[in-house]
């Protein structure tokens, strides 16, 4: 484990359905992330999601610890308005 800056690039992006997301959340093939902070997630999460709060300063080593396979599909969602 070294120090300084990592960053994962994301080669693709993918949009999904609902329908999609659950089918892959039961096949454990793929890690659904919440980037808000804990009291967002308390308030209400996703069934299955993860809290990694990408304001915290320990968001990437996280994420690393999380999902250490580079190519495992991560879904990551906040709050969404219209």
């Amino acid at each position: 484990a070294g120090s300084g800056l990592w960053v994962r690039v994301c080669s693709t992006m993918t949009i999904i359905s609902a329908q999609e997301l659950a089918g892959r959340l039961r096949e454990k093939s793929v890690v659904l992330l919440h980037v808000l902070p804990e009291e967002h997630f308390a308030a209400g999460h996703l069934p299955g999601a993860l809290n990694l709060c990408a304001y915290e300063t320990a968001f990437p080593q996280r994420v690393r610890e999380a999902v250490p396979e580079l190519d495992t599909p991560v879904v990551v969602y906040g709050e969404g308005g219209a």
